[in-house]
């Protein structure tokens, strides 16, 4: 039970003995070991024919990956007496400058993600982000929404007095032409209803006039009467 147990692992993994997963392992400092005649060399030159179209586009010289990755090691097993211990970022900054085209290859390899969890768990997000209630969000806007989702701090350590402060320092949005500032905008119905009500007034302001012109006329009557 147990070799078969063992036998379903291997073929299940077969693809981590040989390949560009395979040859990921050199940015491991321990398999690193001294006293391994593993050098890795055929390694590189997978990964580098494997991401060569990458690599060139980011002005990387592929054909030197050999050359820098030779004399990287010698400098490292001859500066450095534990390995285990070291990492890519204190390589980084302490030979970018010597070796960029190597290291750029290892950087390369340190981004691959070992699982498709995070992958998994972006949809997700995503899903909650841009549900049936918000299907008309943009490409652009949902990326905003997910990185800040994905990669701000949690709602009990975020300090909002910057993004408060840039808020504010904007200026205020551009208004569409037909909104009202104060209150809400009336319907077409409302509308109507306020016209004739306009023309109500209108009326009754009209009536009340000629009403007064009749009475000042009758007043001039009678005194031009009581004069004769």
């Amino acid at each position: 039970m147990l070799n078969s147990l063992e036998e379903s692992l291997e073929n299940r993994f077969a693809d981590t003995k040989e390949g560009v997963v395979h040859a990921s392992q050199i940015v491991n400092f321990k398999l690193w070991l001294k006293d391994s005649n593993e050098d890795f060399d055929d390694h590189v030159a997978t990964l580098g024919n494997h991401f060569r179209p990458v690599l060139e586009q980011a002005g990387v010289d592929v054909d030197l990956l050999d050359t820098e990755w030779t004399m990287l090691k010698a400098v490292l097993y001859k500066r450095h007496a534990n390995l285990q211990d070291l990492t890519w970022e204190v390589v980084n900054t302490a030979y970018g400058d010597r070796f960029p085209n190597i290291l750029s290859l290892v950087d390369l390899v340190l981004t691959l993600p070992a699982s498709s969890a995070d992958c998994e768990r972006g949809f997700n997000h995503m899903k909650m982000i841009k549900s049936d209630w918000r299907s008309k969000l943009r490409s652009d806007r949902v990326t905003d929404l997910m990185l800040i989702l994905l990669h701000s701090p949690s709602i009990e350590t975020f300090d909002p007095t910057e993004a408060i402060h840039q808020w504010n320092s904007t200026g205020a949005r551009a208004k569409r032409p037909e909104t009202v500032p104060y209150g809400c905008r009336e319907t077409s119905g409302s509308q109507a209803v306020h016209t004739s009500q306009e023309s109500d007034s209108e009326s009754e302001v009209s009536d009340t006039e000629s009403e007064v012109t009749d009475t000042v006329a009758d007043d001039s009557d009678d005194e031009s009467g009581r004069e004769d």
